[in-house]
């Protein structure tokens, strides 16, 4: 914990549409993959506009897994 907040939590407050555009997605695309991810129990959502990473090691996890796909998303991200 720093500064006293969780570090697994969070909350910024940011826009999705702003999130989307940093990670250069639509918001669409934003939001089917928090929905993968909520399913897969890597997050959960508190409230409107902040996150809790469950479980960071698997969440790490999935995340190399994606980056060394060749072919595209999972088929977990398929639309």
């Amino acid at each position: 914990v720093r500064d006293g907040r969780d570090p697994c939590l969070i909350d910024e407050g940011m826009d999705p549409s702003a999130v989307a555009s940093l990670l250069q997605i639509d918001v669409d695309t934003l939001g089917r993959g928090l929905v993968v991810l909520e399913r897969l129990g890597l997050v959960t959502l508190e409230g409107r506009r902040s996150l809790r990473i469950c479980d960071l090691e698997a969440l790490s996890a999935f995340a190399n897994h994606q980056a060394n796909e060749s072919d595209g998303p999972a088929p977990a991200m398929a639309a």
